[in-house]
């Protein structure tokens, strides 16, 4: 299931809930998962839930790691969400692995708590991925405008003489082709000429 969902700071993204994780499967359904799973090495971001009222709890971490390295998605960005945390009387075990320099966030779905501290989390941690961008597109590439908007998130839109100004900062994986187009910043080359 795919949902969209709009951040505070009205940026949204696409929230896809993938099949849960299961332990020891029979090889006979591994196949019919993995078409699904593949779904996850395209994900610019991976939100791991974990049940961490589970006594196995690190072992199931474990095995989800695994089988991210198995579907090529091992190096993708994770933010672990630490599920039904309200159920614990004490704080959460540490995790170890790859899954203890992961950012964390304890949340109950249930209960609703945590959920707003793990949306920041996500958008903090997409906005990673982002390249600030200073760029003056030609008129006639107006398909480039779109693509910022369409992806993008603009600080400032101006129309000068020569092309649309935007500051703003891209996705890393759709800023390519306006690189091309990024301005020195002016106060960075007045800097330059008047320290020589």
């Amino acid at each position: 299931m795919t949902r969209r969902v709009r951040l505070t700071g009205g940026q949204e993204f696409l929230l896809t809930d993938t099949v849960g994780f299961v332990q020891r499967l029979p090889t006979v359904l591994v196949a019919a998962f993995r078409a699904t799973l593949e779904e996850v090495a395209e994900a610019d971001l991976l939100v791991h839930v974990v049940d961490a009222s589970s006594p196995h709890m690190l072992n199931q971490v474990k095995a989800v790691e695994q089988v991210l390295e198995e579907i090529g998605a091992g190096g993708r960005p994770v933010v672990v969400a630490l599920n039904k945390a309200d159920l614990l009387s004490t704080d959460i075990t540490q995790l170890t692995g790859i899954a203890a320099e992961l950012p964390k966030v304890r949340v109950s779905a249930l209960k609703g708590i945590g959920i707003d501290e793990l949306l920041r989390c996500i958008s903090d941690n997409l906005m990673l991925q982002f390249v600030a961008l200073d760029v003056l597109i030609p008129y006639d590439r107006g398909e480039l405008v779109a693509q910022f908007h369409q992806f993008g998130t603009i600080e400032e839109e101006s129309y000068e003489a020569n092309g649309t100004r935007i500051r703003g900062h891209m996705p890393n994986n759709h800023s390519g082709p306006l690189l091309a187009f990024q301005q020195i910043p002016t106060k960075s080359l007045r800097a330059e000429i008047h320290g020589r």
